[in-house]
This record gives C-alpha cells, structure tokens and sequence, in this order.
C-alpha cells in the first residue's frame, strides 16, 4: 500500500526502488542513471493499478502511475541504487518540477514476504487516462520479460498496446470478479453501477466486448460495484481468456443487444460462455453440437438432449443482434484422443464443437467466436408434455371402469381422467426440467 510523503527526501534511500513503468527496462534505467543499479527481484502491489494519468512530450504519449484500486495488482521489480543513483533518478522522474513525487509501498516477494519500497506517482494527474506510445508501451513489455514478471502481466502489457494503437484507449469499464454470485444460479452475468451506464437501469441482456470478441450476458446493476467496474462471473472470464487470479485492469465494452432470448419457464438455468470449435478437419458434419462431458454435466443435460446456442453477430447497420438456435448435443470422450502429432480431449475444456451448417445459421460465426450454451427448455418442454401428457392419459383411461363403477358414469369420468393427467404431465415434466437447474 502507499503511503504520501510530504518530503519525499526523508524517505530512507537505504530502502530498495520499485520499478513499474518504462524503468523496468533495466538497460534503459542505466543508461539515463550513468550507474549501474542492483536487481533484486520482481514485487507485487497490491490494491494499484497502472495508470496513464500524465502527459510527457518525451515519450509522446501518456506515462505510467500508481493509481489506488481495490483488489488490482501491478506487478514490478525491486532494484538496489545508489545515492548518487537516488539524485539522478530524482531528476529523471521530475520531482524538482513536481511531475513525480517519492512514496513509500508495501510489496509482496514471490516467497510471500512483504517488504518496504520507494515508488514514484504522478503530483498532478489527469482526470482521464492518456493513451501511451506504441514505443512506450514496448520499453515496459521489454523489461518485463527480461526480469521474467508474470507471462499474463505481460499479455495485459501488450494488450495496453493493441489498445493504444488501435485507438481504443481508455474505453470500457475495468473488469473485475462478479462481487455477489449469490442469487444468481450459474446466470452469465455482468454487475455494473447504476450510475455507469443506461443499460443498467433495468435488468436485460446486451453484448460484452473484449478483445474483438463478442458474447451476450446478463446485465444487473448493483450499488456495490465501483464506478468504472464491471463484476463478470467465471464463465465469461474463462470464456474470453482473462485470468482473475490478479485483476491488472483489462477493459470490457457493452453495447445493446437486439433481440430476446427464448422462455425458460421460470428456471435460471446455467450458462456456458465456450469458444466454437470444428467437430472435425473434413467439418462437414449436419447440426452436430459436441461437448465437453463436465459441461453437459454443468448444464444439466445429456447425449440427445436439446442445448440452446446463442451468438451475437454484427449487422450491416452497425448493431449487435442475438442469433440462437437449438441443437442436439453429443457427449465428447473423456479421455484423450490422439490427432495428427498431438493428444487432445475431444472436445477441449472450454470449447463447444459446431459443424459448418450450424456456424453458418448462427450468422457464420468463426473458430474462437463465443457462444452461450445452456439447456433448451422449449423443446425439451416439448417433448416431456407429449410424454408424460400421452402416459398419464392411457393410465387414466385404463382406470375409467373403476371410476364409473362406484362413481357413476354421469360425473363425467373422461374429465376427470384429463384432469388428472394434465396435472399429471404438469407436475412431473416441471420436475424434469428442474433437473437441468444448476445447484
């Protein structure tokens, strides 16, 4: 944690330096330092994250800062300077003119010991991110690798440059763990603040956006998520490939969704978030759906059961509109399958297997699109009703010379047998769809 120091030169220079910006880069550090400078390893801190918040004509760009944020982390490395090190490190970072200012942090080792450093943060800050250099961004991947930090802190570096150049900067809201799974039976949803955005002022499903991906969710505003987050559950995370075990600061679009997803019957069924895949390298199966078995297990169904797929494809006029369709599923192997020179479960972890019919009635979604999978209710409904109704009606009837034995024939006994066996099929196909609601 970091702490404000009104006179940054009281701070002790004894105390190691943590590096998080373009000083990662350690050749760089030396050479505007005219000193060598001793490595002691990367350091985690905890409740910050990196932040653009300053302006420099130097690096053409935004540069880097320490902004306080509960539950993110910025990852870094602990270097040992010298005195005269200190002194010129204090006028590189502009402390004189106030650009930058010494504050002491709390950091994390990797053996899980804490230790006190010197970081610098932005006196001034903008109040809205400026958009890093290209060239800056790279100097920081740069001496990331080199002093071997987290491999997805680096993905997070990089994609802070596929976002500077691509001219999305700073667009979206930071993406976090959903803050209240409670209540919410496996639904994929996305927790926003109120005071965000309109599309949270009623519950309803519009399209997230990460990374060129697109998938449909859940959207439910919620008091206790912070202005600027958005909460994701589990499945939306795995399903675009961002890693939670430390929240660095990942930024996520929502767009309106046109078009409504299909009547479940009052059940909150669990929903998958997976990415497409080919069934086979011909792909020229028809309506094939082939999953994972723990996740036919997540969605409560099984071999021959119908799966509700939902994909979210662009228009030409720019809006984002629901595709769904339903699908036989087919259970994937639980073991290992050897093809060409390597050895796979069919299908992987993660993934749904759609042949080239079903992509292309889905708005011809790609291999790594995101689809939604969850139990088809209606046509399981469907065929459940015509079941338990054709059943209970025969039992019923077979039961007729009873009832008009000792209830007579005028209290109308072939009512009575509809009776009971609509309440029958009612009762007992309700039961059956339960079975596919998560626990």
């Amino acid at each position: 944690m970091a702490s404000d120091s009104p006179d940054e030169h009281a701070v002790p220079v004894s105390m190691p330096y943590f590096a998080y910006g373009s000083n990662l880069c350690q050749e760089a550090l030396e050479k505007e330092l005219g000193d060598q400078v001793a490595v002691l390893g990367p350091a985690t801190l905890r409740n910050h994250r990196l932040a653009f918040t300053r302006a420099s004509t130097n690096r053409n760009g935004g540069v880097a800062d320490i902004l306080p944020a509960r539950g993110f982390t910025v990852r870094g490395v602990l270097y040992r300077l010298s005195e005269s090190s200190w002194s010129a490190l204090d006028a590189k970072e502009g402390t004189e003119k106030a650009a930058y200012r010494r504050v002491s942090v709390s950091l994390e080792r990797p053996d899980g010991t804490t230790v006190e450093a010197i970081a610098y943060e932005v006196v001034d800050r903008s109040p809205t991110e400026l958009t890093p250099s290209a060239d800056y961004i790279d100097l920081l991947v740069r001496g990331a690798r080199s002093h071997a930090l987290e491999p997805h802190y680096i993905d997070f570096l990089k994609w802070i440059r596929e976002q500077a150049v691509s001219g999305h900067f700073g667009e979206g809201l930071l993406a976090r763990e959903s803050r209240s799974p409670r209540g919410y039976h496996g639904e994929s949803i996305a927790q926003i603040n109120p005071c965000d955005s309109p599309l949270a002022a009623s519950r309803g499903h519009v399209c997230l956006q990460f990374r060129g991906r697109m998938a449909p969710v859940d959207v439910t505003p919620d008091a206790s998520i912070t202005v600027g987050e958005i909460g994701v559950d589990q499945s939306i995370r795995e399903g675009f490939g961002i890693r939670f075990d430390d929240h660095y600061g990942y930024r996520a679009r929502l767009s309106r969704l046109r078009g409504r997803w299909p009547w479940t019957f009052g059940l909150r069924l669990r929903r998958l978030h997976l990415r497409v895949w080919k069934p086979s390298w011909l792909d020229c199966e028809k309506s094939l759906c082939v999953l994972h078995p723990s996740h036919m297990s997540m969605i409560g169904v099984r071999t021959g059961d119908y799966v509700r797929i939902r994909a979210v494809r662009r228009s030409a006029r720019g809006e984002y509109e629901l595709r769904s369709m339903a699908l036989q599923c087919t259970e994937g192997t639980r073991t290992r399958i050897r093809r060409l020179d390597s050895e796979l479960d069919y299908p992987r972890i993660g993934e749904v297997y759609l042949d080239q019919e079903s992509r292309a009635a889905l708005g011809n979604i790609e291999c790594e699109d995101l689809v939604v999978v969850s139990a088809a209710v209606g046509d399981r409904a469907m065929s459940r009703v015509l079941l338990y109704g054709a059943s209970f009606f025969l039992a019923i009837l077979s039961l007729l010379p009873v009832f008009d034995r000792f209830l007579g024939e005028n209290l109308g006994s072939v009512w009575i047998a509809l009776a009971v066996a609509a309440s029958g099929t009612i009762l007992f196909s309700y039961l059956d769809l339960r079975r596919m609601r998560p626990s």
